[in-house]
């Protein structure tokens, strides 16, 4: 990675690794600011927002409050929700907050991914 620091963007999905080991990490690397933790948790998003400030931490959600907590209680930088739960509501809340959106979508209907793709999400 240290090749090509500056050039990439790294999505890090963590499952267990500690958050200290997994900056320190990054960090040797070079990417620890060009990365987007999906952090899973609420508690893990603030460990990760401690320990590499310049990145920017996702987390799962499911309505426009708990976008809002995402990013006032754990720092949250993205909010990930399914295509489901993607209304406009949702969509006006996150963006009045300063928060981007990932929408998760792993189907293979046309329509959908069109529908995804001009939904105004960031990231899917």
């Amino acid at each position: 990675l240290a090749e090509t620091a500056g050039t990439i963007g790294v999505c890090v999905t963590v499952r267990q690794a500690r958050p200290e080991a997994v900056a320190a990490a990054l960090i040797a690397a070079g990417v620890d600011e060009e990365c987007l933790i999906r952090a899973g948790t609420g508690p893990r998003a603030a460990a990760f927002r401690a320990a590499l400030p310049g990145a920017k931490i996702a987390l799962p959600v499911r309505s426009a409050a708990g976008a809002l907590r995402a990013k006032t209680a754990f720092g949250a930088d993205i909010v990930e929700c399914r295509w489901g739960d993607m209304t406009a509501e949702f969509s006006a809340a996150c963006r009045e907050a300063g928060l981007g959106i990932l929408i998760g979508y792993d189907g293979e209907n046309p329509e959908a991914v069109t529908a995804i793709l001009g939904s105004g999400a960031d990231y899917v």
